[in-house]
């Protein structure tokens, strides 16, 4: 299940959750069954197994999206271990909204910039770059990973355009090489291109992350909320902070508290009254 946070409402518009806050929650429910730790223990890994298992399955059949998040490195030398796990999970038609509103951030910018001479021809762009957005989503399920190349971009969109022979689809002349479409995608801010050692531009990168136009703000946002929040426990007086006060004073407290806790950054420790309090986990 994802959860509509304030980072998404500010930033990319798109709910999700992060992958190993979904770990977290099923694994706390598996935990909290079992008085023995040694069968608590086994029931964890199966269960870790079976989540992973589970969000495959998923992804596989276009069911769910993964996107990796760029952004989010802080200085912090803890953080470097888990920076491959600031992935983002979101439902597909969450995802395709995500693409229609990229579309309609793209058509309010060339509106404004594009070099088409007449209302005409930015009316023509438009049509034609819509078109080629409905071309997109029918093809996500070839295209379910993280990552994408430009060959099963390739692939995707002539299997796709196989199946709409019927309807008399076919590509502007502007969209009409692999390369243009993949050209088209990045200026629509829904593929970044991966970079190596070796290769420095668009043009010669084989592999693109899958992504939307205000994902790296979002990521931003969520590294320094990381940081608040480490720091305000840093500062408290035993390193520890009533839960409520902690994730209703800051605008990104639940979302953070469940990060962290899913990560082990920090734990949960209950009074006899019932309080909760977040406290940094020892050498945090």
């Amino acid at each position: 299940p994802t959860q509509t946070t304030h980072v998404e409402r500010r930033r990319c518009g798109i709910p999700f959750v992060l992958r190993p806050m979904i770990h977290y929650s099923l694994l706390s429910t598996v935990s909290s069954s079992s008085n023995s730790a040694k069968h608590n223990k086994i029931l964890s890994a199966n269960a870790s197994t079976g989540v992973t298992m589970e969000l495959n399955s998923l992804q596989s059949q276009n069911k769910i999206r993964l996107l990796q998040l760029h952004g989010t490195n802080t200085s912090s030398s803890s953080w470097e271990e888990d920076r491959e796990e600031d992935v983002a999970v979101m439902e597909t038609h969450h995802y395709a909204q995500g693409v229609w509103d990229a579309f309609h951030l793209w058509c309010c910018n060339s509106n404004t910039y594009s070099s088409a001479t007449t209302k005409c021809d930015i009316e023509q762009q438009q049509h034609q770059t819509k078109q080629f957005i409905q071309l997109f989503i029918a093809s996500l399920p070839h295209m379910t990973g993280t990552t994408v190349t430009e060959s099963m971009i390739q692939n995707a969109f002539m299997s796709q355009m196989q199946q709409q022979k019927q309807h008399s689809f076919t590509l502007p002349a502007s969209l009409s090489s692999p390369q243009k479409q993949i050209d088209k995608l990045i200026d629509l801010g829904l593929l970044l291109p991966k970079q190596n050692h070796h290769r420095t531009s668009s043009s010669s990168c084989s592999t693109y992350w899958f992504t939307f136009p205000k994902m790296g703000l979002s990521a931003k946002q969520i590294a320094k909320a990381r940081s608040r929040i480490f720091t305000k426990l840093r500062r408290s007086m035993y390193k520890e902070i009533k839960r409520s006060v902690l994730e209703s004073k800051d605008p990104d407290g639940v979302f953070v508290v469940r990060d962290l806790l899913s990560r082990g950054k920090i734990k949960i420790c209950v009074t006899t009254s019932g309080e909760e309090f977040v406290r940094l986990v020892d050498g945090m």
